[in-house]
């Protein structure tokens, strides 16, 4: 018959320490993977008109500007760039 020894603390400590390494460097790849920059486009008062999607993608396409997508809002359109650069 086996007998299991109890970890030692040192052992604790370092899998404990291990383990809070690992977490923070899979929190980190996820902070780097989501890359995405959102610009919201509304009126200032009302009455103003806003822009419709097309030509903001007209205008952005004519600067060189790379975007995701372009979505209507109830109040304006969001604008999805593929990172922080573009925003």
């Amino acid at each position: 018959m086996m007998v299991m020894k109890r970890p030692s603390l040192r052992q604790f400590c370092w899998l404990l320490g291990g383990s809070l390494l690992l977490g923070a460097l899979f929190w980190l790849w996820l902070a780097v993977q989501q890359q995405e920059a959102t610009l919201a486009i509304r009126p200032v008062g009302q009455g103003i008109g806003m822009p419709d999607g097309f030509s903001v993608w007209h205008h952005l396409d004519a600067n060189g500007i790379r975007f995701k997508s372009i979505t209507p809002q109830k109040d304006g359109l969001l604008i999805k760039f593929d990172s922080t650069a573009q925003g």
